[in-house]
């Protein structure tokens, strides 16, 4: 009788989500459908105005805050998107400068990002938009912070710029790192799309030799009809990644009584630690699934609106390998005892955790829903709001305490889910480039409104397999809410000089926090902060083709919910939190030197970040233990050569070539002053990339880059050895890719990453030798 209350439990749990969705995209095309009806008699009439448009699609930015190249941008295009690997969207910001996502895999959830001095274990450090809608996480700090780029897809986007430092009054702290703003694209006649890639990738590490598989499938159709366009898509991608994560012991003896055994691996770790591998995660099972619907209709010149509906369901199931086989060739699964040694090889006896040897699943189903107006107002000013709402509606884990082939299973494990999770944004902002009468000043200010809210609750489990929840273990989280006010004003007071001033006031207050372990809830006090921060910056133009600009900024960064309260500790690893944290706060400065030249542009600039209460989380790779704490201050510099240019030298060939030099000091950490006059983990000095495309004819392109990143350090004492799993390597990659596109609208490509089948780690393991064929057609 449970079973069957369970299963109509969850038929009814999906019938909701279902409707949810449902009514979603309904109140979207109501919205649509209304104003279509309204103008219907209006759109039959032959067409007056001639419509000029770039690849059949039309990219919606209107400038509402004066930014006249405050600090470095840089920017891929669709052209510049179209010509490499891009089967996700974290591809399309592969070349741009300082820039790093650390995507494991294709169709890797946890793609977290790291810009200039920003590592990307500091998440809450890049803010990412999609068309003027938020799709950072600021709702978690680990690999799970990043932001949700399964809502996007990289055939719709248009363009994906890159702003780097908290040097724009609109924006928060939270720009520290960089903003990554996408814009896709709205259609400007009907227009079909069909689209598949293959991927394969021979994989060898360790006691895995395999060859793992993958696949997209992107279908979309938009149309423009008068004033009114839509478009929508649907995105799905399966993959296998390689394993994750290596299981091993360093506890070693001698030993000549235990089991003697097969198929381990004698190494040392990345600390230097002897140790014998004896395992690993097995390969990660992704499908995830995407549907997208957005609208926009042109009422006027003073009225726009503009809607979006992203809804994805994604899964992912993990399957240990154990490498470990006695004489009669029988897997050894330990005996359920962290006290005792279960096996020995080559005469060093250790134990075997059955623990690692747990299965997974996990089903994510979110939701995001957005809702813009913008137009001109009187008297030349301009306005944009933009409202969304996010919605974890599904994050269901189950994980096994043993492996299903242990003869020690019996189906026990845990469940561990997130309630009430998401977020809700509001951004209003006006703008003119005529101020007070004066054409030699614009203005522009707005609003920002935030809340975010994170619940997890973990269960013991009888039967994981089921899922269900027989006990209660522990369950953590909170909220918060930010509210901002900003205004920024541009001089230009001289026919070579202008000058930005800009301000933000914010309100951030945390509440509701607590963590209950089983013994009561631990309720953490309310907390209310405030900040103001204050930007200039001012430009000098001593030529025509050149451009010199200093700007200087505070920035306050404060801390979100997971770093905050969330205290989660599952099989193979524990999360810590600290409600007391400090916000971040610092001051930042950038030098840019800029030469237009003929069709590309030439960059320099310098940079310092100093910041105070630095917010971090250290994992141990071997005890897979985190925690969240304030380092005292911490100081980086930098410097960065960007060269952009279509025709490089000869007509057919196009260019872009970035090098960035970073030295990033622990200055103070009152916690362990051992660690001071380190360098900040996972910030490598250097950084290069280069990518050059060939047009061999106006439908045949080839493409090669190259992407390198020096040695880093993984951790806070400097101690290891910057290579092999926990640790971060040095590496340089070749990509490759050729394209060609047929009269019928066909394009067919050949690609291949990591051309030399380089072998290097960001922690854990990075892709090994992959090739795509990809086959597109439009009509």
């Amino acid at each position: 009788m449970s079973n069957l209350y369970r299963h109509l439990a969850i038929k009814n749990k999906s019938s909701r989500l279902f409707f949810k969705l449902v009514s979603c995209i309904a109140f979207t095309g109501f919205l649509s459908g209304v104003a279509f009806a309204d103008y219907e008699e209006e759109i039959k009439k032959p067409l007056k105005e001639i419509i000029v448009a770039a690849d059949k699609a039309e990219i919606v930015d209107k400038k509402i805050i004066p930014n006249p190249g405050m600090t470095v941008k840089s920017k891929a295009t669709k052209e510049d998107i179209k010509a490499i690997n891009a089967v996700t969207i974290e591809d399309t910001l592969r070349y741009l400068p300082s820039v790093d996502v650390r995507r494991r895999f294709i169709a890797d959830p946890n793609g977290v990002v790291a810009c200039r001095g920003s590592q990307n274990f500091q998440t809450p450090r890049v803010m990412v938009f999609a068309d003027g809608f938020p799709i950072h996480n600021l709702l978690q700090a680990r690999f799970n912070g990043a932001p949700r780029w399964n809502l996007l897809a990289p055939d719709e986007v248009a363009s994906t710029e890159v702003t780097y430092g908290p040097f724009d009054a609109q924006y928060s702290g939270n720009s520290i790192g960089c903003v990554i703003d996408v814009k896709t694209q709205q259609p400007q006649k009907r227009e079909t799309v069909i689209q598949t890639s293959l991927f394969t990738m021979p994989y060898k590490y360790f006691g895995t030799d395999d060859t793992f598989n993958g696949y997209k499938t992107f279908i979309s159709h938009g149309d423009k009809i008068g004033k009114f366009s839509y478009y929508a898509f649907y995105n799905r991608i399966e993959n296998d990644g390689q394993p994750m994560t290596l299981r091993a012991e360093r506890g070693l003896s001698t030993g000549t009584t235990q089991t003697a055994v097969t198929g381990g691996f004698r190494n040392e770790d990345f600390l230097n630690r002897d140790q014998i591998v004896y395992g690993d995660t097995g390969s990660e099972e992704v499908t995830t699934d995407l549907f997208k619907f957005k609208t926009r209709y042109d009422f006027s010149d003073q009225f726009s609106v503009r809607t979006m509906v992203g809804y994805t369901d994604r899964s992912r199931e993990v399957n240990p390998n154990n490498y470990l086989r006695d004489a009669a060739g029988n897997t050894i699964w330990g005996d359920n005892s962290n006290s005792t040694t279960d096996a020995q090889f080559n005469g060093e006896a250790f134990n075997v955790r059955n623990s690692n040897f747990g299965v997974e699943e996990r089903d994510h189903e979110d939701l995001l829903v957005g809702l813009g107006f913008d137009g001109n107002l009187a008297s030349g000013w301009a306005y944009d709001a933009a409202f969304s709402y996010y919605s974890i509606l599904e994050n269901f884990r189950r994980q096994s305490d043993e492996n299903p082939n242990d003869p020690l299973f019996d189906k026990s494990g845990r469940i561990t889910e997130l309630e009430d999770t998401g977020w809700e944004t509001a951004d209003i902002k006006l703008g003119t480039d005529s101020f007070l009468g004066r054409d030699d000043i614009s203005f522009g200010a707005g609003y920002h409104f935030a809340h975010y809210s994170l619940k997890t609750i973990q269960n013991n489990s009888n039967d994981f397999t089921s899922g269900s929840k027989d006990s209660f273990r522990n369950s953590s989280g909170g909220d918060t809410n930010i509210h901002g006010l900003y205004a920024q004003a541009e001089w230009r007071f001289l026919p070579n000089w202008d000058a930005v001033f800009g301000g933000r006031q914010e309100w951030w207050n945390s509440y509701s926090g607590f963590n209950n372990t089983g013994s009561g809830d631990q309720s953490h006090p309310d907390r209310d902060e405030s900040a103001f921060s204050p930007k200039f910056s001012i430009g000098y133009k001593p030529a025509e083709n050149w451009q010199l600009r200093a700007s200087v900024s505070r920035a306050v960064r404060f801390p979100i919910v997971e770093e905050l309260f969330s205290n989660i500790a599952t099989q193979t690893s524990t999360a810590l939190a600290d409600a007391d944290l400090k916000p971040e706060d610092g001051i930042h400065k950038t030098f840019l030197i800029e030469r237009q030249i003929n069709r590309g542009v030439v960059q320099l600039s310098f940079y310092e970040d100093d910041i105070e209460d630095v917010i971090f989380n250290q994992v141990d790779a071997v005890s897979q233990r985190s925690a969240v704490l304030n380092i005292d201050r911490v100081r980086t510099r930098g410097a960065e050569l960007v060269y952009n240019q279509r025709s490089f030298f000869i007509s057919d060939l196009d260019f872009k070539f970035n090098v960035g030099y970073i030295e990033s000091e622990i200055i103070t950490n009152t916690r362990n002053s051992d660690v001071e006059g380190n360098r900040f983990p996972r910030v490598p000095r250097w950084r290069l990339k280069a990518v050059g495309t060939y047009h061999i004819t106006p439908a045949w392109d080839s493409t090669l880059g190259i992407r390198y990143s020096s040695d880093q350090f993984a951790n806070l004492a400097n101690d290891d050895q910057n290579d092999g799993f926990g640790g971060v390597s040095e590496f340089t990659v070749l990509d490759f890719k050729t394209s060609y596109t047929m009269k019928n609208g066909l394009t067919t490509s050949f690609g291949i990453d990591n051309l030399t089948d380089d072998e290097y780690f960001v922690f854990h393991p990075f892709p090994q030798r992959t090739f795509y064929v990809d086959a597109k057609w439009r009509f």
